[in-house]
């Protein structure tokens, strides 16, 4: 199994993500984390699977079924790195300097 390494700006966009949702409806943040717990295990067990974000880049995207997010990755030799959680209304890219 590949080892998955989630940079900090990734958690904590995530966690204020999640407080957000909470506070439209309670238990609506926990929904958010399991949805992208579930993702993270699909980025985890088959890496390659995901499309590129962009063909001169090296960065892999899955986006979330039920929320307006995706997650976007890189292979590296050992483990696969998630860079960024991203809203897919934010300015595209703006993680890519991490």
């Amino acid at each position: 199994m590949t080892r998955l390494r989630v940079v900090a700006a990734v958690r904590e966009e995530l966690r204020r993500s999640a407080l957000w949702y909470d506070q439209k409806r309670r238990g609506l943040g926990r929904e958010l984390i399991d949805a992208v717990d579930t993702a993270l295990e699909r980025v985890r067990s088959q890496p390659e699977s995901a499309p590129l974000w962009r063909p001169d880049r090296p960065y892999r995207v899955i986006h979330l079924r039920r929320f307006p997010y995706s997650i976007f990755f890189r292979i590296r030799e050992r483990d696969v790195e998630v860079v960024a959680f991203a809203h897919q209304k934010r300015r595209p890219g703006y993680w890519t300097e991490r």
